[in-house]
């Protein structure tokens, strides 16, 4: 779910890259996206393989490739991330990020933790991605200003580029889950999208408000950007735990990024009639909130009092 980001920091900063502008047939590119002295030699931050051609996603240059596409750092780096999006038509929507082959999605971000800002990524630290879909890979030095970033496309199973870069609509159902919020029953305009429950974003906050886990919802609209802010009254907007109609909807993946103070959190997230519906457990793990399922009774239980 969490981007380290080291992304918060990337924001920032211009990242070029040296693509080769030559046909391709399954290539393997390496990629620098560093500015160098004239006469300096490149210096390449990591290698995608099975590289087939180029083309345009949501605005950006992005590689063709096929299933199983490798990603390897080929020097050390403080970061090397791989983060799936969904196409949400003229932007992208962050799905969350990879673990790196052999890793654990706790050991490799204790390395992250403990590295104090140092080399993390060794030369020889790939990615395999098996499915298609759209991907974002980033790496960086310490400290070092700049940054490699690419995009890939990567074809499978019969999904080609023309599929995956068409927006993603899909259909969210009503849930029919009973739920309980502290012991007790409130009524959401929740939806089951791929055997998941999603909830709208402030009506998780507004159930939760004067708790021990209340938090705050902060909308940039120039920036497109949402806020938590954990430890916070939340401030109602109006429609807060208004009741749904019944009906199934149609879903687009929310391109809105999701800040936590300075760190970006790559969490699913859909676009439901104007309002942001996140997973619950998503959700309320990021903000430290309790779930759990009774499978009896078909009751959510959320606690927000510990």
């Amino acid at each position: 779910m969490k981007k380290r980001s080291r992304k918060g920091l990337a924001a920032a900063l211009v990242l070029t890259m040296a693509l080769p502008v030559t046909a391709f047939g399954a290539e393997t590119v390496q990629v620098d996206g560093y500015d160098r002295m004239e006469g300096e030699t490149a210096k390449y931050q990591f290698s995608i393989s099975n590289v087939t051609g180029k083309t345009t996603v949501a605005g950006q240059e992005a590689y063709v490739c096929q299933a199983p596409a490798k990603v390897t750092a080929v020097d050390e780096l403080q970061t090397l991330e791989v983060t799936k999006y969904l196409s949400a038509g003229n932007a992208l929507a962050a799905q969350g990020s990879m673990i790196p082959d052999g890793y654990t999605q706790e050991n490799w971000e204790a390395l992250y933790y403990e590295s104090e800002g140092d080399t993390v990524v060794q030369v020889g630290t790939t990615y395999t991605i098996k499915d298609p879909g759209i991907y974002r890979v980033l790496g960086m030095y310490p400290v070092i200003a700049g940054g490699a970033e690419v995009y890939l496309v990567v074809e499978s199973n019969g999904q080609t580029v023309a599929s995956l870069t068409k927006p993603q609509y899909t259909t969210a159902t009503p849930s029919t889950a009973k739920v309980l919020v502290n012991g007790k029953e409130m009524a959401f305009d929740a939806y089951t999208i791929g055997g998941n429950t999603y909830f709208k974003l402030r009506d998780i906050a507004a159930a939760v408000n004067g708790t021990a886990k209340n938090f705050n919802v902060a909308w940039n609209a120039d920036a497109k950007v949402i806020s938590l802010q954990p430890e916070t009254a939340y401030a109602a907007v109006g429609g807060e735990l208004a009741a749904g109609d019944g009906t199934a909807k149609q879903a687009l993946p929310s391109s809105a990024p999701v800040y936590m103070g300075w760190m970006e959190y790559a969490m699913p997230a859909y676009n439901i009639n104007g309002s942001t519906y996140f997973k619950l457990r998503d959700l309320c793990s990021l903000m430290g909130i309790t779930v759990g399922w009774n499978d009896n009774t078909k009751t959510i239980t959320v606690d927000s009092t510990k």
